[in-house]
């Protein structure tokens, strides 16, 4: 690929990127005030001429035609760390750009110099991170850690900071890491930082209004954005997320909002090499499938469906734009092992979908109201190996099983949709021996 193809495939990623994010309806800037440029020309009183930005943001005030902020993004593919003088250049660019309110983000593919991060950091100017595919390890759980949200924060902080200076750095299952005041890995705390400080926001965004994020590239989407949208979805469709989640409401909501099809008990037979099809999003047209082989509203049914609509969700233009008619899903595609097998692109969609899945049917918030009333109730009162912790012992194992059993009848899930839940959110810590070559299944009723 030559250098300006690279450079415009890195820009179109980025621009679709921060348009998704603010699209979303999670920014504090209402979206309709936004308008998204690439390579927009603005006016230089010291060049007595234009200069042309590779991505700008433009947020307006109601009813005013002129904007009352700027957003302006410089997007670089290196092959290596980017040095101090980009840096510079590109504040030089922002400097001679006539109006108020101007903001910059420099998009590296590349870690800075130590150099370079200082003098952004001097000048109020925002990094960001976006890491290529072969930098990404998609994995469907995390290690543990502390009950306490400081030190969530605190390791967060610290996998940022790294991930912006060093190259040999590989995320788990996320691209973005950023900068601006503090480290951090959730793009939208930067851009709200950015933008309005301590402030109020000029705008807030549509209230209560789930939106699906249209884009027809495949996004990179994050554990918190995943249970974000699981939870606009609940909300929209008017359901309860205390305890199971009633998915027909769920699919009555789409079929109204959306005009989705849907058929729940559909023989779908198998597929190339004979393995049996759980459940298929036909793009083409608009209907998700489950196969009749599931018994309704059964653990298998549950996931299969709610991973299905995280298809529709996130992929359902994706699959249009690349003539991909209809994604089939087999067994294996909820297997951690099978999965690890996959090309990048096929794990990246199946990640999100099982993440959406599990979202869904488990809701963070409620997962860990549960799991308070739980640790309560088993005076369980030491939480220096993690909230829940596992091992051979038959007192760790009696309170994990108890704790399983009841998030499995809370939520109408498998045990093993419990399991990997509470490991997605670094609740649990399983240090049990396993046989080795084990895989869980999302799909186990167990």
């Amino acid at each position: 690929m030559n250098t300006v193809k690279k450079g415009d495939d890195f820009e179109e990623e980025v621009y679709n990127l921060l348009r998704d994010y603010i699209n979303s309806g999670n920014f504090w800037l209402n979206p309709k005030f936004c308008k998204f440029y690439r390579k927009k020309k603005y006016f230089s009183k010291k060049r007595e001429g234009y200069i042309i930005v590779d991505i700008s943001i433009e947020c307006f005030l109601d009813g005013r035609d002129d904007y009352s902020q700027l957003i302006v993004i410089e997007c670089k593919d290196y092959k290596s760390k980017i040095p101090v003088d980009d840096i510079e250049e590109f504040e030089s660019k922002l400097h001679q750009i006539s109006g108020v309110n101007i903001k910059g983000i420099f998009a590296s593919r590349t870690p800075f110099q130590s150099g370079a991060f200082k003098v952004a950091k001097n000048i109020g100017m925002a990094l960001i991170r976006v890491l290529p595919e072969d930098k990404i390890d998609w994995v469907l759980q995390r290690n543990p850690i502390s009950s306490k949200p400081a030190e969530r924060i605190k390791e967060d902080r610290a996998t940022s900071e790294y991930a912006l200076n060093n190259e040999n750095f590989t995320a788990k299952s996320q691209n973005i890491f950023c900068y601006y005041n503090n480290y951090t890995s959730f793009i939208i705390d930067i851009l709200n930082e950015l933008l309005f400080g301590d402030k109020k926001p000029f705008h807030k965004t549509i209230p209560n209004k789930y939106k699906i994020i249209r884009s027809k590239n495949l996004s990179y989407l994050s554990l918190d954005e995943i249970d974000s949208r699981g939870l606009q979805l609940a909300l929209a469709s008017e359901v309860s997320t205390k305890g199971e989640i009633d998915l027909l409401k769920i699919v009555s909501y789409l079929q109204e909002s959306d005009g989705l099809n849907f058929d729940l008990s559909y023989e779908l037979g198998t597929d190339e090499v004979y393995t049996s099809v759980l459940g298929s999003m036909d793009a083409k047209n608009n209907i998700i499938k489950i196969s009749d082989s599931l018994e309704f509203n059964s653990h298998r049914w549950r996931f299969t469906l709610a991973h299905e609509i995280g298809h529709y969700i996130f992929h359902h233009d994706f699959m249009l734009k690349n003539k991909i008619d209809e994604h089939v899903d087999i067994d294996d595609n909820y297997s951690i092992v099978e999965f690890s097998m996959k090309s990048n692109l096929f794990r990246r969609l199946e990640w999100q979908a099982n993440m959406f899945a599990n979202s869904l049917l488990m809701p963070r918030k409620e997962v860990f109201d549960s799991i308070i009333s739980l640790v309560a109730e088993l005076d369980i009162r030491s939480f220096n190996s993690g909230i829940v912790y596992v091992d051979d012992q038959q007192c760790n194992i009696h309170n994990y099983k108890y704790i399983v059993s009841k998030l499995k009848k809370k939520f109408n899930v498998s045990a093993t949709i419990v399991e990997i839940r509470l490991k997605q959110l670094r609740i649990l810590n399983d240090k049990r021996i396993t046989p080795e070559g084990f895989s869980f299944n999302l799909l186990n009723v167990k």
